[in-house]
């Protein structure tokens, strides 16, 4: 299987070493040297994998059209001879805020022209329908937004609150039925206090309290071996 390049999962743990159950999937695919049908075979290999995925998001990043400098620009002559500068040395200009462009020494590195995302979540029962494409759908959820060149979101913002609130119905639900198979006392601890507090009891038979009052008056004695025992005296 392809790997993605953000996955999300909930996972419950018995103990360390002990796994008790891997739930639902987040993908999160962000293409910018892959093409559409490149990254579409991807999800659809997410999605035939991890058939209970919970929801899937394609980041679709194009630039314009890359060119190296040519041998004319300044920025060739400037570093023919020299040695390649590192990261921290390599400092690009500031530009627009609105936009994605890289420039260094005049010459225009990347220029993103636009950043679209596709949502699909799961309604229900089954897969991720990849091939929904609008809203409304009864199996999967669809939505759009854009980063780049406008910002719009509003859509993308909703669906994406709607698969937190999925994750976390998912938590709540699988702790609950935990105590319930467990038994809510037992894994609070209270049955382990009651077995402490148990042993502590003297270890002579409790009286009947449904015999005879008078029958219950006696005497504790400590016979042979250091046992507790009980005499009872009957007046005639």
């Amino acid at each position: 299987m392809a790997v993605p390049d953000i996955c999300i999962w909930i996972s419950f743990w018995r103990s360390a070493s002990q796994l008790a159950a891997m739930c639902k999937y987040i993908f999160v695919e962000m293409a910018f040297s892959q093409s559409e049908p490149q990254v579409m075979h991807k999800l659809k290999e997410y999605i035939d994998s991890h058939p209970h995925a919970l929801a899937i998001m394609k980041i679709m990043i194009r630039e314009s059209r890359y060119s190296s400098p040519s041998d004319s620009l300044r920025i060739t002559t400037k570093d023919i001879g020299s040695d390649v500068l590192r990261n921290e040395e390599w400092r690009p200009e500031l530009t627009n805020s609105n936009t994605f462009k890289v420039v260094c020494d005049g010459f225009t590195w990347i220029d993103i022209t636009s950043i679209d995302i596709t949502i699909w979540m799961c309604e229900g029962e089954a897969p991720i329908n990849i091939e929904v494409d609008e809203p409304g759908h009864p199996v999967t959820a669809y939505t759009t937004g854009t980063l780049l060149p406008d910002l719009s979101t509003a859509a993308l913002d909703a669906l994406v609150n709607r698969a937190t609130k999925k994750f976390q119905d998912i938590i709540v639900s699988y702790i609950e039925q935990t105590l319930l198979h467990a038994g809510l006392a037992s894994d609070l601890g209270t049955h382990s206090h009651y077995k402490s507090w148990h042993k502590r009891l003297p270890k002579w038979p409790h009286p009947d309290p449904e015999s005879d009052p008078e029958d219950q008056k006696g005497h504790l004695s400590q016979g042979n071996g250091g046992v507790m025992t009980r005499t009872r005296a009957k007046c005639t």
